[in-house]
Protein backbone atom coordinates (compact mmCIF):
# COMPACT_ATOMS: atom_id res chain seq x y z
CA UNK A 1 0.00 0.00 0.00
CA UNK A 2 1.49 3.51 -0.69
CA UNK A 3 -0.03 7.35 0.14
CA UNK A 4 -0.13 9.63 -2.44
CA UNK A 5 -0.27 12.89 -0.99
CA UNK A 6 -1.71 15.44 -4.11
CA UNK A 7 -2.81 19.43 -3.65
CA UNK A 8 -3.23 22.50 -5.54
CA UNK A 9 -1.66 24.90 -3.25
CA UNK A 10 -1.13 28.74 -3.64
CA UNK A 11 2.56 30.31 -3.16
CA UNK A 12 1.82 30.99 0.48
CA UNK A 13 1.03 27.12 0.80
CA UNK A 14 -2.94 27.07 1.06
CA UNK A 15 -5.50 25.26 -0.73
CA UNK A 16 -8.15 28.22 -0.43
CA UNK A 17 -7.70 31.64 -0.46
CA UNK A 18 -8.06 34.59 1.71
CA UNK A 19 -12.06 33.35 1.54
CA UNK A 20 -11.91 30.28 2.11
CA UNK A 21 -12.55 29.71 -1.61
CA UNK A 22 -10.89 27.29 -4.21
CA UNK A 23 -12.12 29.42 -6.94
CA UNK A 24 -8.48 30.06 -7.98
CA UNK A 25 -7.90 26.48 -9.69
CA UNK A 26 -10.66 26.85 -11.70
CA UNK A 27 -10.09 29.76 -13.96
CA UNK A 28 -5.81 28.37 -14.37
CA UNK A 29 -5.05 27.16 -18.12
CA UNK A 30 -4.78 23.26 -17.81
CA UNK A 31 -3.82 20.61 -20.43
CA UNK A 32 -6.64 18.29 -19.72
CA UNK A 33 -4.40 15.59 -21.94
CA UNK A 34 -0.96 16.39 -20.60
CA UNK A 35 1.42 14.24 -18.93
CA UNK A 36 0.33 15.38 -15.52
CA UNK A 37 -3.69 15.51 -15.99
CA UNK A 38 -5.68 15.14 -13.09
CA UNK A 39 -8.37 11.98 -14.96
CA UNK A 40 -5.40 10.18 -15.30
CA UNK A 41 -4.30 10.57 -11.66
CA UNK A 42 -7.58 10.24 -10.05
CA UNK A 43 -8.46 6.77 -11.56
CA UNK A 44 -5.90 5.08 -9.68
CA UNK A 45 -6.94 7.00 -5.88
CA UNK A 46 -8.38 4.24 -3.55
CA UNK A 47 -9.68 7.23 -1.09
CA UNK A 48 -10.55 10.78 -0.67
CA UNK A 49 -9.59 12.71 2.78
CA UNK A 50 -10.05 16.54 3.44
CA UNK A 51 -10.59 19.06 5.38
CA UNK A 52 -14.60 20.36 6.44
CA UNK A 53 -13.96 24.08 4.77
CA UNK A 54 -12.92 22.13 1.10
CA UNK A 55 -16.27 19.83 1.75
CA UNK A 56 -17.90 22.58 2.41
CA UNK A 57 -16.77 24.56 0.01
CA UNK A 58 -17.18 21.94 -2.32
CA UNK A 59 -20.95 21.14 -1.52
CA UNK A 60 -21.88 24.85 -1.75
CA UNK A 61 -19.85 24.83 -5.54
CA UNK A 62 -21.59 21.91 -7.23
CA UNK A 63 -24.87 23.75 -5.23
CA UNK A 64 -24.54 26.94 -7.34
CA UNK A 65 -23.02 25.36 -10.99
CA UNK A 66 -25.20 22.34 -10.96
CA UNK A 67 -22.48 20.02 -10.88
CA UNK A 68 -22.24 16.83 -9.40
CA UNK A 69 -20.07 15.29 -6.51
CA UNK A 70 -16.83 14.21 -8.33
CA UNK A 71 -15.56 11.24 -6.32
CA UNK A 72 -16.72 7.95 -6.87
CA UNK A 73 -13.77 6.50 -4.73
CA UNK A 74 -14.70 6.54 -0.76
CA UNK A 75 -14.39 9.98 0.93
CA UNK A 76 -13.48 11.17 4.94
CA UNK A 77 -14.22 14.59 5.12
CA UNK A 78 -11.74 15.48 8.64
CA UNK A 79 -12.30 18.07 11.07
CA UNK A 80 -12.42 19.29 15.14
CA UNK A 81 -15.89 20.83 14.29
CA UNK A 82 -17.82 18.14 12.28
CA UNK A 83 -19.70 15.37 13.16
CA UNK A 84 -18.57 11.63 13.09
CA UNK A 85 -21.56 10.15 11.10
CA UNK A 86 -22.49 10.98 7.55
CA UNK A 87 -24.45 14.74 7.31
CA UNK A 88 -27.41 15.13 5.71
CA UNK A 89 -25.65 17.25 3.03
CA UNK A 90 -23.55 14.51 2.00
CA UNK A 91 -23.35 13.48 -1.79
CA UNK A 92 -22.77 10.13 -1.67
CA UNK A 93 -23.15 7.48 0.89
CA UNK A 94 -19.32 6.78 0.32
CA UNK A 95 -18.72 9.96 2.22
CA UNK A 96 -18.41 10.16 5.86
CA UNK A 97 -17.50 12.79 8.29
CA UNK A 98 -15.10 12.16 11.23
CA UNK A 99 -14.35 13.97 14.00
CA UNK A 100 -10.52 14.74 14.56
CA UNK A 101 -8.52 16.08 17.23
CA UNK A 102 -5.20 16.32 14.69
CA UNK A 103 -4.66 19.51 13.92
CA UNK A 104 -3.34 19.17 9.99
Amino acid sequence: MRTVFYSATTLDGFIADEHDSLDWLFVRDRDESGPLNYGDFIKDVGAICMGATTYQWVLDHNARTGEEWAYEQPSWVCSPTVSSRRTKASPSPRTTCRTSTRRW
